[in-house]
C-alpha cells in the first residue's frame, strides 16, 4: 500500500505532528489485517474538527472516513435515517430539512462527521431537555481490529454500544450508523435574546425557562460575567407567515485566507468588539432567524480558527455540578486573570442528565466553553483550573482537550475503568489509538 504522510492537527492548531494517511472509497476498503501489516496503530479521522489531539496519530496510520458518507436507507415517516459513518451533518441537514426534519442534537458546528458525532457524543443547546447526540443513536455497524463486524445498540451489545459512545473512536471502527431525527414545521428558528449583567442573573435565566424553548445559551464577554442570553425553538408555520417554510443553509460566506498575526487579538481589540457585539445582541428582543445563525454563526466563516495566529488556540470546556457553578467560573476566571490568559469567547449551557455513553462528558450543571490563545503561561494556568474543578466535582470535555494530564483525567470519569475493560476485550493489543489516549495513558 502506499499511503501518504502529511502534517496533520487539531481545530486549534496548538499541535502539528506527522501522519501517513489513508482514504478509502468504499467501506470495503477498510481493512484492520492490511493496515496492521504495515503500522501497529491505525485511527479513524473524519472532518478534523476537534480542537486537540483526538483526532491524530503521529507517525502512524490515520484512515480517512470523509468520502464513506453515503445515505443507505430512509425512513421518511419515522425520520430514521441510516448512513455511513463519514457523512458529515452538514449533509444529513441539507438531506433532511427540506423534507421536514432536522437534526434531534447538534453541536455549535455542521461541519462534524457522524461517526465523530458518536465517538465523542456531541451535545447542544438542548442537552438539558434532550440529552446528547448518542441518546438519539439507534444502533451503527462497528468494525473491530481483529477486522469482525458487529451491530451494536442497546438491545444488541449494549456494553459496547455505551463504550463506543463518547468511546473517542477507540473501542472500534464505526462504519454506519442509524439515528432519529426530530420533525419540524420550519427551519426558522423563534429567538428571544435576554442580557444580563451577572452570573447570578444567568443562572435565573436558565433555570426559569420551560420547555417551549428548548435551546439555551449564553453568551460572555471577555470578564465571564457579562452577557446575552439566547433561548430558541422552531417556529411554527403559522409564526413564519408567507416565509418559506423549510430553507436550508448555503455554503460559508466570508473565508479567512490566511494566518492572523496574533497581535491583533489585543486587549483593546477584543474590548471593543465585545461591547459592539453586546449593544447588537442585547437590543435584538425576540425575531425569527434562520437556524444556521442561531445554531452555527461560526460556520458562516470558513477556516475561522486562523484568526487565532500562528500559534493558535485551545478550548477549555467543563461542567460543573449546579449548586458551585457560579463560584467555580469565577475561580477559574480569577486564574486565567492572574496568568494573562485572556478568553476571546466563552458560551455557557445548561445540562440535565448524563449522556449514554461510559465517558460521556454532561452531568447535572452548567457548563463553559472558554476559547484561549496559546501563550506560554496558559498550560500552568489550566493546570489550576483543572484542581479547582476536581474540588468541585467537574471535568473537561475530551474533545476539546489538548493537554490535561492523565492522572487528572481519571479522577474527573469515574466510569473510566469500567471503559478500559470493554476496550481490553475488543482491542487487546490497543491497535486502536491516538495521541490523545497515549497522553491519557489509556490504550
Amino acid at each position: 500500500m502506499n499511503y501518504r504522510k502529511e502534517t496533520v492537527w487539531g481545530w486549534g492548531r496548538w499541535h502539528r505532528r506527522p501522519a501517513f494517511l489513508d482514504r478509502p472509497e468504499w467501506p470495503g476498503e477498510v481493512r484492520p489485517a492490511r493496515y496492521l501489516e504495515d503500522f501497529p496503530r491505525f485511527l479513524a479521522r473524519g472532518l478534523g474538527r476537534s480542537y486537540g489531539d483526538q483526532a491524530m496519530n503521529s507517525d502512524h496510520l490515520l484512515v480517512l472516513t470523509t468520502r464513506l458518507d453515503r445515505f443507505l436507507f430512509w425512513d421518511e415517516k419515522e425520520g430514521i435515517l441510516h448512513a455511513e459513518a463519514g457523512a458529515s451533518l452538514d449533509k444529513i441537514l441539507t438531506f433532511a430539512v427540506p423534507r421536514g426534519f432536522f437534526l434531534p442534537v447538534t453541536p455549535g458546528t455542521r461541519f462534524v462527521t457522524l461517526g465523530g458525532a458518536v465517538a465523542f457524543d456531541v451535545h447542544g443547546k438542548n442537552q438539558h431537555m434532550d440529552g446528547n447526540f448518542g441518546n438519539h443513536v439507534l444502533g451503527f455497524t462497528l468494525l473491530a481490529p481483529s477486522g469482525e463486524k458487529m451491530w451494536c445498540s442497546p438491545e444488541e451489545n449494549p456494553e459496547l454500544f455505551r463504550a463506543t459512545i463518547a468511546g473517542m473512536g477507540l473501542t472500534g471502527f464505526l462504519l454506519d450508523v442509524k439515528l432519529k431525527l426530530r420533525p419540524i414545521e420550519s427551519s426558522l428558528v423563534m429567538v428571544q435574546y435576554k442580557p444580563f449583567q451577572s452570573l447570578e442573573e444567568a443562572e435565573k435565566i436558565f433555570l426559569s425557562g420551560d420547555r417551549e424553548f428548548p435551546f439555551t445559551v449564553a453568551w460572555l464577554d471577555p470578564g465571564l460575567e457579562k452577557g446575552v442570553a439566547t433561548l430558541g425553538r422552531f417556529a411554527t408555520k403559522t409564526e413564519i407567515g408567507g416565509a418559506s417554510p423549510l430553507p436550508v443553509h448555503g455554503p460559508p460566506r466570508l473565508k479567512v485566507p490566511v494566518q492572523t498575526p496574533a497581535f491583533l487579538l489585543n486587549r483593546l481589540s477584543m474590548n471593543l468588539f465585545y461591547r459592539l457585539y453586546y449593544r447588537i445582541q442585547a437590543g435584538k428582543g425576540t425575531r425569527l432567524e434562520r437556524y444556521e445563525k442561531f445554531f452555527y454563526p461560526l460556520d458562516g466563516i470558513d477556516d475561522w480558527n486562523k484568526l487565532y495566529g500562528r500559534r493558535g488556540f485551545t478550548q477549555y470546556q467543563f461542567v460543573v455540578p449546579m449548586e458551585s457553578g457560579v463560584e467555580v467560573i469565577r475561580r477559574i476566571k480569577t486564574i486565567l486573570r492572574k496568568k494573562g490568559c485572556r478568553p476571546c469567547l466563552a458560551v455557557l449551557k445548561l445540562f440535565g442528565d448524563d449522556g449514554a455513553g461510559l465517558l460521556s462528558f454532561p452531568r447535572k450543571g452548567f457548563t463553559l466553553a472558554v476559547d484561549l490563545p496559546v501563550t506560554r503561561r496558559l498550560p500552568r494556568a489550566l493546570e489550576e483550573a483543572d484542581q479547582v474543578l476536581l474540588e468541585a466535582g467537574g471535568r473537561i470535555y475530551a474533545a476539546k482537550d489538548a493537554r490535561t494530564r492523565p492522572e487528572v483525567f481519571k479522577r474527573m470519569y469515574p466510569e473510566l475503568e469500567s471503559w478500559l475493560e470493554i476496550k481490553k476485550g475488543i482491542d487487546p493489543e490497543g491497535r486502536l489509538s491516538s495521541d490523545l489516549s497515549r497522553r491519557l495513558e489509556i490504550c
